[in-house]
């Protein structure tokens, strides 16, 4: 009887790991096509439970829309990366040069989501550059690791930029998984910036899992763990060093931080640590009502504003 007990208990486990496996594998590899998965917040409790049972389904975004269809005038530009892929990118040029800014998508998406933050840095009469990490959008590849190996696509953007327009004064803007890999980027590659805007930007990736997992009415402990675990085998990266809230205590640049008091996905207090670590202090700028990477969107005035504040210490 022992015997039957210990081998349904070992085969339990070895179940429950298959099945978390296939959840972080599902979290980070692009599936070819379908729809994505809705927010946990949207979903039924019937629907939570197949999430659950199945893990999310996240294909790789298309590029539904080009700076063309909005009327600005661009290049594509492409380069290598220590990632091990080849990347693309959009280079919106500005009659006025002297600062540049490149921008850095969420977890997927694609540069194509980035159009309405490059209209609005345009009006600025800045040159926007708008990057596909690997995996996605016109980049090579068929994963993430949310924001670990991106850091290395962040710091072969700015290499790129640099050879083809030296001199220029260069501005880092990262959202959420984006502003994960400009920390990372910055501090442990040394990647050359003037100035970063963090935008909705988790403090690690542990906790931005447990807060997944929270929205779906399950403890965050110890399944984001176990998640996070099997994501770093199956892609060989730690995911539990991925900690922007200590890369940031060797950041000394400019930085403006913009958070969305309604975040669901990275709490208000984890993007004050956030904020608390920079030894330069920040302009920390929380824009009430907004949700994740919804700043521009809910106030474009006060965004402006906060953005030509950033400039102006730039320039």
């Amino acid at each position: 009887m022992k015997k039957w007990l210990a081998a349904l208990i070992a085969l339990g486990v070895v179940i429950a790991n298959v099945l978390v496996y296939r959840h972080a594998a599902a979290m980070t590899d692009y599936a070819v096509s379908g729809e994505r998965t809705q927010r946990p917040s949207s979903l039924s409790p019937a629907e939570k439970l197949g999430v659950l049972l199945t893990g999310i389904q996240l294909p790789r975004a298309a590029l539904d829309e080009t700076p063309a269809d909005r009327g600005m005038p661009f290049d594509t530009l492409t380069f290598d990366s220590q990632s091990g892929f080849t990347l693309e990118a959009w280079h919106l040029p500005s009659t006025e040069a002297g600062v540049t800014v490149l921008l850095f998508h969420g977890y997927g998406g694609n540069k194509s989501s980035l159009l309405d933050y490059a209209a609005a840095w345009r009006a600025l009469n800045v040159s926007v550059v708008l990057v596909d990490f690997f995996g996605s959008g016109g980049s090579s590849g068929k994963h993430t690791t949310i924001g670990a190996r991106e850091a290395l696509d962040v710091d072969a953007a700015v290499q790129a930029v640099q050879t083809r327009r030296p001199g220029q004064k260069l501005i880092l803007h990262g959202l959420s998984m984006g502003g994960a890999a400009v920390l990372k980027a910055v501090a442990e590659f040394n990647t050359h910036a003037d100035a970063l805007v963090l935008e909705s930007t988790y403090d690690t990736l542990l906790h931005s899992a447990q807060n997944r997992f929270r929205s779906m009415g399950l403890p965050g402990t110890p399944f984001a763990q176990w998640l996070l675990f099997w994501g770093g085998v199956r892609h060989g990266f730690d995911p539990f060093d991925l900690n922007p809230v200590e890369y940031a205590r060797t950041v000394r640049l400019p930085v403006l931080l913009t958070h969305g008091a309604a975040d669901q996905r990275v709490t208000v207090e984890q993007a004050e640590s956030i904020a608390d670590a920079l030894p330069i202090q920040p302009v920390y700028s929380l824009y009430p009502g907004a949700a994740h990477l919804g700043m521009l969107a809910s106030d474009r005035t006060r965004w402006l504003r906060d953005i030509e504040q950033l400039l102006h210490a730039v320039k």
